[in-house]
């Protein structure tokens, strides 16, 4: 079951699960309608996380990737962070039911292990929410816990996650179709970590089985923002133009800032042999070459 099929990082989920071995794939819709809604194994029914009931059959693997964002800038995420948390301890309460066995992970973000600097962070790394994190860990709180206490519970923490959408889609993508030119944010000497949006669907149905209560899914390649910004202008052929995070600060706020300029290096404390075989990308310039024309339309 997928919970935000229709969202940008459960609509991946969806595509990996349709193009597996699935029986059965249950989505609850909200708003939004399915992409590949024909597909005679899904099924849907209009829910929201606040009164989610569990389907009949149960589902082996849930996988929670209903965020409840905000574009209202620190009050709104932090309004919907408070209605995230409600919907989610309710979630888990009925979750909680001892006939059901199934094993829930909940998508989180590299942000809330906080600024790494150069140091590898792994998945015992104590919590430092940083940016938006800092608000949407409200909402992530009772999966936090319950991680902690017992195994039908998990956590998937992921990168920068390469797509058409996202952070990428408005900080990027629309300066590069509108304004010419790829954006530098700050000195550009930190490190990201990224991951493409199709190969992290792939990721997560590739790591649901695992009883580990925290997962890092990542693509084990560390460049630094400067080396992504040369390499998107590699294969577009458009200018890079620094901006100062003083500038990114005043026009989109301290979080975006924040943001632009952690260095988060992600690895990992278990064999993530499999996870990383399922990947089509390794590298972010094979990533970049294979999928930034597709989506720019070059």
């Amino acid at each position: 079951m997928v919970l935000g099929a229709s969202g940008f990082v459960g609509s991946a989920v969806l595509d990996a699960a349709c193009a597996s071995a699935a029986e059965q794939i249950y989505a609850p819709v909200h708003r939004r309608p399915l992409a590949l809604a024909n597909d005679p194994r899904i099924v849907t029914w209009k829910s929201s996380l606040q009164d989610l009931q569990f389907p009949s059959p149960l589902p082996d693997y849930i996988i929670h990737a209903a965020r409840q964002a905000s574009s209202k800038g620190r009050m709104g995420r932090l309004f919907r962070a408070l209605l995230g948390q409600q919907a989610n301890s309710r979630l888990l309460q009925t979750y909680n039911n001892p006939g059901i066995i199934s094993k829930l992970w909940y998508v989180s973000g590299s942000l809330m292990y906080g600024n790494g600097g150069q140091e590898l962070i792994t998945e015992d790394r104590p919590l430092q929410p940083i940016s938006f994190a800092r608000d949407y860990r409200h909402a992530e709180a009772p999966f936090t816990h319950a991680a902690t206490s017992g195994s039908k519970v998990g956590i998937f923490r992921v990168p920068w996650v390469f797509g058409t959408g996202s952070w990428f889609e408005r900080f990027y993508l629309q300066p590069m179709r509108q304004q010419g030119y790829i954006p530098l944010f700050g000195k550009g000497d930190n490190i990201i970590t990224l991951i493409s949006r199709q190969d992290l669907g792939r990721a997560i149905l590739t790591a649901t089985a695992s009883t580990q209560p925290v997962l890092n899914l990542f693509m084990p390649d560390y460049i630094t923002q400067e080396t992504f910004a040369g390499l998107l202008h590699e294969y577009s052929g458009l200018p890079v133009q620094r901006i100062a995070l003083a500038a990114v600060r005043q026009e989109y706020g301290a979080a975006v800032a924040d943001a632009f300029s952690s260095s988060i290096r992600l690895g990992s404390l278990y064999d993530n042999t499999a996870v990383q075989s399922s990947l089509q990308f390794h590298t972010a310039q094979d990533m970049i070459a294979g999928l930034l024309p597709a989506i720019l339309d070059i």
